[in-house]
This record gives C-alpha cells, sequence and structure tokens, in this order.
C-alpha cells in the first residue's frame, strides 16, 4: 500500500493536532486520578473525513503520546487501542457513503460508542469495581458529546476545505 506525501504529512499534522488538543486544552475529572475531558476527539474524528484509514494513527499514537504529556500514562495502553479502534470503526461506516453527513454522525457516534465501552472496560479491569468503571463512563460519555458534535456539524466545511 503506497501512501502519498500530502497523506502521510495531513496525517502527522492531525496527530500533532490531538496531542496539543488532547494534552493542553484538557479539564480534569474530579474524583478520577488521570481522567480529563478534552476536544481532542473532535480532530480524531475529523481526520476519518481527511486522512481515512489512516484516522487510526491519529487517533491511536495521538492519543497515546498525550497521555503521557497529560501525567495520565496508566490509560496510554488502553489510549493507544480505543483511539485507533474509534477512528477506525468510524471509518468503516463512513466510507460506505462519505458524502453523506447522516452516515457521518453515525459512524462518529459507534466510534464513540466504541471508545465509552473501550475505557469501561480498561477502568473495570484497573479497579476491578464496577462501579468506578460505571461512573467513569459517565465522563466518558460527555467526552463522546465534545467529540461527536462539533466534528460533526464541521465536517462537511472541513471536507470542503481540504479538497480545495
Amino acid at each position: 500500500m503506497k501512501i502519498s506525501i500530502k497523506k502521510l504529512c495531513t496525517t502527522a499534522v492531525l496527530m500533532a493536532l490531538t496531542i496539543c488538543a488532547t494534552a493542553f486544552m484538557s479539564f480534569p475529572v474530579p474524583n478520577m486520578q488521570g481522567a480529563y475531558v478534552h476536544p481532542g476527539d473532535i480532530i480524531i474524528f475529523l481526520s476519518v473525513v481527511l486522512v481515512g484509514p489512516y484516522a487510526a494513527v491519529v487517533g491511536g499514537l495521538g492519543g497515546f503520546i498525550a497521555d503521557f504529556i497529560a501525567g495520565a500514562g496508566v490509560y496510554a495502553p488502553a489510549t493507544l487501542v480505543i483511539k485507533a479502534l474509534m477512528a477506525l470503526i468510524c471509518y468503516l461506516i463512513v466510507r460506505r457513503k462519505p458524502e453523506s453527513f447522516g452516515l457521518r454522525l453515525v459512524g462518529m457516534a459507534a466510534g464513540a460508542l466504541v471508545m465509552v465501552a473501550g475505557y469501561f472496560l480498561y477502568e473495570w479491569a484497573l479497579t476491578e469495581q464496577l462501579a468506578a468503571a460505571g461512573v467513569s463512563s459517565l465522563f466518558n460519555l460527555i467526552q463522546a458529546v465534545v467529540g461527536v458534535v462539533p466534528a460533526w456539524l464541521i465536517s462537511p466545511l472541513v471536507k470542503k476545505l481540504h479538497l480545495a
């Protein structure tokens, strides 16, 4: 598989933006060590529109690095897998009809649900407390909305600008 220089550079820039939006624009979740809400998922979801399957690299590696920078290294291994899967699931749905605004919402929502479920399972394994994992999931649902809604709303503009 051959990747164009433009797509490679776009992927690298999106990964850097994901790191910055995640690590430096985050808000800590009270009483949840290492947990935070951030706009980085907006970049990950928009990367699906811009670089297709390479969004998995943007999400996985970008989130992984951001976790270490933000002091949440305990989540980094999970983030590597969860954010990559989040982007990949979104891409697999969106690629069927990339111009569909509605299908983009479905893809982003599906990716967000993968994120919520993934962190729920990781938190449960980490703490061995179902209740703690459940509480964490509430904040991850907020994170999902913070990522999906803005990304979905601006995705047509981003797609148009990218093609210009």
